[in-house]
């Protein structure tokens, strides 16, 4: 079994490398780079792992340090976000009016004030509420982000919280809910851990004026808390400064014995700004933050630090991969330019097959491949010009039919024609025998005298209506006849003699078969690049299995041959619109049994001119 393996992979391997030449390069140009890179790297990680102990004590203490940067920066924010509530100039006087006689004026006062504490408090997803009191009126402004409230009847002077707000250093962290009036529990009621940030109003003489508290949830340190956990065997929490916890983001045993010992050995270190203790089992990393008021703290077991070494082989190992991967990129990019050339000269010998002739722009190159590139280009050339022949010699060959068809004359038509005019003659001395001569005149000038292959559509529908009016005269009261031409399409050019040999088409083999009256509409109309000839009628129809077998020939109509037979069939009006405009171009019929017919010519719409 595993030698059928190794046999496949090698033939496998042979079968992919002889196909091209492109392959061998990048293999070859792969080995070259990545045996020197490898050799190098994995010196560099003998070296690494020696200090990588150092490297991960740094990189933390670093990052403790960091982290109370960051924590004191976003207590100060709060911080500051309280005192841009407390400087608005229309807070005093509307804090003045909560009491007028007016209720309205102390409506609106309250509903201010209500404003702007719920503006900050929703300022921050990060805020649970807000408490505003204030001295000279005993009041108390309570905003949640479930409720609002409001209080007079206070009497602060004995409480707790008062004489904190008053004591306290402005902006201190106050982790215990205590702290605030006890009537107002809502951060006790919280799920998530938080902490209260407030800031006093005080009067120009320093006299205590009132205060604002913020009630914001810990998580708001969760963004830097994340970066300082990097590994998950640490335990990353916010306690004060006697080791109670006050944020434990990831879960840890707060009963862990290395958590207490830290706390112990922090104390017994004498809590310096930022620092980093050491013992048998763990490292300690930690720093104050909240106006050196409480830790961050960072417990990292000693045994992942001794695993760093394992860490760098990963990365070495990742590294490896990665330049593997540049290397391979680098040696698709050389062989994919060096073998460009042959590979365009392949790609453009390739679509020969499919009838491309794709010429190459020269390259001026002197090599052995530009004599390939300029021996293709004049191979194609060649093939061209062979082509474009053909193509002149069957256009003259179709032009010489057209011409020939032109000498005749329908005998059928012209034998009713002829009785027509005897029957009139005959029974009548009225002028319309000589309409109906004139029409037939007009129409073999038209056919015979007229030299250009392209005419306007108006000529056109000029020799259609002599037509018609024969038609009409033979069924006479039978049809009804509806054109719809719109002036602006006159002088756009089609084929000669391509409307008639349809509108004959739908009289022979829809019209005539049918009882009762028949209608005939004939429109044309411009969609986009396109002029579109709509012939309808009202005749017999067509099975469905013909009309199918009918368009199916259409499609595929471009090198058929005239039929000098009775009249200019749907076919060749198809194979002359295609040899004109292109094989996109043609006719398209579509019928039902018993309820008519629908052709449509489509050609490109172009002003006499404009065509080649």
């Amino acid at each position: 079994m595993i030698k059928k393996c190794i046999g496949f992979i090698i033939k496998f391997f042979n079968s992919y490398f002889q196909k091209s030449i492109k392959n061998k390069m990048i293999i070859a140009i792969t080995f070259s780079l990545i045996i020197p890179l490898t050799i190098v790297t994995l010196l560099s990680f003998t070296r690494a792992s020696n200090s990588m102990e150092e490297a991960i004590i740094k990189s933390n203490t670093k990052a403790i340090k960091g982290t109370g940067k960051f924590i004191d920066k976003t207590i100060s924010l709060q911080n500051d976000a309280l005192f841009t509530f407390l400087v608005d100039q229309n807070l005093s006087s509307n804090v003045d009016r909560t009491d007028d006689s007016n209720y309205m004026v102390q409506s609106d006062s309250k509903n201010y004030i209500y404003g702007k504490m719920t503006s900050l408090l929703y300022s921050n997803n990060n805020y649970n509420g807000l408490i505003f009191f204030n001295e000279s009126k005993m009041q108390i402004f309570y905003v949640s982000d479930e409720t609002k409230n409001y209080s007079s009847e206070l009497t602060p002077t004995n409480e707790i919280w008062y004489s904190n707000s008053i004591n306290h250093p402005v902006g201190t962290i106050i982790n215990d809910s205590n702290f605030i009036p006890k009537d107002l529990n809502f951060a006790r009621s919280q799920k998530d851990k938080s902490f209260f940030v407030f800031r006093r109003l005080t009067e120009f003489t320093n006299k205590f004026n009132g205060v604002i508290f913020l009630n914001v949830k810990w998580k708001i340190m969760n963004d830097i808390l994340d970066i300082l956990k990097t590994e998950d065997e640490s335990d990353v929490l916010i306690t004060d400064l006697e080791g109670n916890i006050a944020y434990n983001p990831y879960g840890a045993n707060a009963d862990k014995p290395e958590i207490k010992e830290a706390i112990k050995l922090i104390k017994k270190d004498n809590i310096s700004e930022n620092s980093y203790i050491k013992t048998k089992e763990y490292s300690v990393f930690y720093c104050k933050i909240a106006n050196s008021k409480m830790l961050a703290l960072k417990i990292v077991p000693n045994k992942f630090i001794v695993k760093g070494a394992k860490g760098t082989l990963n990365i070495s190992i990742l590294i490896i991969i990665i330049s593997l991967i540049l290397c391979v990129l680098i040696a698709i990019a050389i062989a994919y330019e060096t073998t460009k050339p042959i590979r365009r000269l392949s790609s453009a010998m390739k679509g020969i097959r499919d009838n491309q002739l794709i010429s190459l722009i020269p390259t001026g190159r002197l090599d052995e491949i530009g004599v390939l590139e300029q021996s293709y280009s004049f191979m194609i050339e060649k093939i061209k010009n062979l082509i474009e022949n053909e193509y002149k010699i069957k256009m003259e060959k179709r032009t010489a039919q057209l011409k020939a068809l032109q000498a005749q004359i329908n005998p059928h038509f012209l034998n009713n024609s002829l009785q027509l005019i005897g029957g009139i003659a005959i029974s009548k001395n009225v002028p319309e025998i000589y309409v109906i001569i004139k029409a037939i005149s007009n129409m073999f000038f038209y056919s015979i005298k007229i030299n250009e292959e392209l005419v306007p559509l108006q000529q056109e529908i000029l020799y259609l209506k002599d037509y018609l009016l024969i038609q009409q005269s033979r069924f006479t009261d039978r049809i009804d006849v509806e054109l719809n031409i719109d002036e602006s399409l006159n002088l756009y050019v089609l084929p000669k003699l391509i409307i008639q040999p349809i509108v004959e088409n739908a009289f022979r083999h829809g019209l005539e078969k049918k009882t009762g009256l028949w209608k005939l509409s004939i429109s044309a109309l411009r969609i986009d690049n396109n002029l579109n000839i709509i012939v309808t009628d009202n005749g017999v129809g067509i099975d469905e299995n013909k009309l199918q077998q009918i368009n199916s020939q259409l499609v595929n109509n471009l090198n058929s041959v005239f039929e000098l037979g009775e009249s200019m069939g749907v076919k060749n009006v198809d194979a002359r619109l295609k040899l004109y405009f292109g094989s996109e171009y043609g006719i398209k019929i579509s019928s039902e049994q018993q309820k008519g017919t629908t052709v449509i010519l489509t050609l490109a719409a172009f002003l006499k001119g404009e065509i080649k």
